[in-house]
């Protein structure tokens, strides 16, 4: 039986079908009163000896469950496995009328009842249906459940970009009933304490429960202190010690719980004063600031990696955190973790983490980055697949429309090249050129940032418009595609200014012609004309004897352009 919020306020009526099924009811009653705020039957069956540590399902739903499993994102398919102590702090699931006073005094008391703090549950976990890499360059299909991985796979070889659930089944069709199958969802160990710091969830009544001392350095099955959970708040680590994740839900509407959750960062000017936050607060315990994880990760990228699900995802906010934290601890600025992945790598693929890039605001990894560099970070280190900083912000345009460094933003109501996620990720770019980053560093795969550029940047767009049948151009009018040309060649010359070089060869002998003629849209066009300006010649061949020209094969618009450019030069090869 499942208990409603006028069933389980209704003391009498409770008690009666515990007369009745005591045994059997215990645990969904346990359930729906710290679902909906029953405070006075959850006091009475814990006064009445109920263990605080009740569940719907039993220990050995653990089974089979890997405790190594590292999960970025979680869903709750089913949520029977919860603690009532991580239900009681997870108020996102109230109805209306439910106060912190009342969760408070529910948390208060199953912890005075003996609630498990660091007892393991297994959550489901989903990966997001628009995956990606945390690297540039790399992207493995994942499909989402009911989608075959073979012809997700197909799907991305032909269109250059991954589909939301919902768009692939609109053009693939699903008959599978595999979504509501329990067997496909898999699952991560979390514990209680550290799932709660780590999905924002109310923490102060713990803090602040008689008698409670925290272990301050218990590790969940990841390996985290609770320091290191508390940074990855998906809440964003910057809010207050007595607001959680429902309050930045607006479409979730709870009487006298939401509200701004975060300070007015006015009142914290310096990075010496950090607000009563939840890292402050374990810090002032005596939490160790230097502990790692299984992955050797430290606070900053556990910070940097925090992620909000939010529908679309948002950063979650960290400036105040990050500064406190790379003030009072510098040595972790350029501390990298078990793979070689350093804070400032963790800020950049901030924006790659999120399934759906048009949720994201770049404007915080771009504070980030600054606010490490500030802070002594090496703004030359690469990763563990040879890629330096600028190799990520190359890659930022084959995620999404709008996300580019070469692109610009525009809707209806709005067209500037000064706004929005690319104007942002053009700043970072200047910061990045300032510090001197290498513009032909070439990565373990071979590949240079410009050659990423220009092979990925603007993909996106390119291939969505194929995909609707927009042959001749990726954006609706021919103002916004000159103001887009305009763009992309102040880019290319920042990159030029720093010494790129435009004649670069990869492992295959292939041009940055070559890279940019395979792709069909009017942005090819412009491209190929800029490259041939700098001097890269069209009929350079590859190691397979191939030109660019070869590349733009089928495609007249580019063909016509390799081939206008030879008849200046008095070179036009007969086709």
């Amino acid at each position: 039986m499942y208990y409603s919020l006028t069933e389980i306020v209704d003391v009498d009526r409770v008690r009666e079908h515990l007369r009745s099924h005591r045994s059997r009811e215990i645990p969904r009653i346990i359930k729906a009163a710290t679902n909906y705020g029953g405070v006075d039957i959850l006091d009475e069956l814990l006064s009445d000896g109920v263990s605080p540590n009740l569940r719907v399902v039993d220990a050995d739903y653990l089974s089979g469950v890997p405790s190594d499993f590292k999960a970025s994102t979680t869903c709750n398919p089913d949520n029977d496995h919860w603690y009532p102590l991580y239900r009681a702090c997870n108020h996102r699931i109230y109805a209306k009328g439910t106060t912190k006073e009342g969760l408070s005094h529910m948390i208060t008391a199953l912890l005075r009842h003996g609630a498990d703090l660091y007892a393991v549950f297994p959550q489901a976990y989903f990966p997001g249906l628009f995956p990606r890499s945390t690297f540039p360059e790399i992207d493995i299909p994942v499909a989402p459940p009911g989608v075959p991985d073979d012809v997700r796979r197909s799907f991305w070889e032909e269109h250059g970009f991954w589909p939301d659930k919902y768009n692939f089944e609109e053009e693939f069709g699903n008959d599978s009933d595999e979504d509501d199958n329990d067997d496909d969802w898999e699952y991560t160990l979390r514990s209680v304490l550290h799932a709660i710091l780590e999905d924002g969830l109310l923490i102060k009544p713990i803090l602040d429960c008689p008698g409670i001392t925290l272990d301050l350095e218990h590790r969940d099955p990841q390996g985290r202190t609770l320091l290191l959970s508390a940074c990855r708040s998906s809440l964003g680590a910057d809010a207050l010690l007595d607001n959680t994740d429902v309050d930045l839900r607006d479409r979730i509407a709870v009487s006298r719980i939401s509200r701004d959750p975060f300070p007015d960062s006015s009142d914290y000017p310096t990075a010496s004063t950090l607000p009563p936050t939840a890292i402050k607060a374990l810090l002032d315990l005596g939490a160790d600031p230097l502990a790692t994880d299984d992955e050797g990760k430290h606070m900053l990228h556990h910070l940097l990696e925090a992620y909000n699900e939010l529908s679309p995802p948002k950063t979650p906010r960290i400036r105040l955190s990050l500064r406190y934290l790379v003030s009072r601890f510098p040595a972790l600025v350029n501390q990298p973790d078990s793979k070689g992945t350093y804070p400032l790598h963790t800020a950049m693929q901030c924006v790659r983490r999120h399934r759906q890039a048009r949720g994201i605001e770049i404007s915080e990894p771009e504070s980030s980055v600054a606010d490490l560099i500030a802070a002594g970070a090496n703004p030359h280190v690469r990763d563990a697949h040879g890629n330096n900083v600028l190799h990520y912000i190359a890659d930022f345009g084959n995620m999404e429309r709008w996300s580019g460094l070469t692109e610009i933003y525009w809707r209806a109501s709005e067209r500037s090249a000064a706004t929005g996620r690319p104007a942002a990720a053009r700043s970072l770019l200047d910061i990045l050129l300032d510090q001197g980053v290498d513009v032909n560093a070439r990565n373990d795969a071979g590949q240079s940032p410009i050659r990423i550029l220009l092979d990925s940047g603007g993909a996106w767009m390119a291939k969505r418009a194929r995909r609707r049948g927009i042959p001749d151009s990726i954006y609706p009018s021919k103002d916004i595609e000159k103001l887009a040309d305009e763009m992309e060649g102040k880019v290319f010359d920042k990159f030029g200014a720093e010494g790129v070089d435009w004649n670069e060869r990869d492992e295959q002998d292939t041009t940055l012609l070559h890279a940019v003629a395979a792709h069909d849209n009017m942005r090819t066009v412009w491209r190929c004309k800029y490259l041939q300006d700098r001097g890269v010649d069209p009929l350079a061949r590859d190691t397979h004897g191939k030109t660019a020209l070869d590349s733009a094969w089928g495609n007249s618009d580019v063909v016509e352009a390799l081939q206008e450019y030879q008849a200046l030069k008095g070179q036009q090869r007969p086709l």
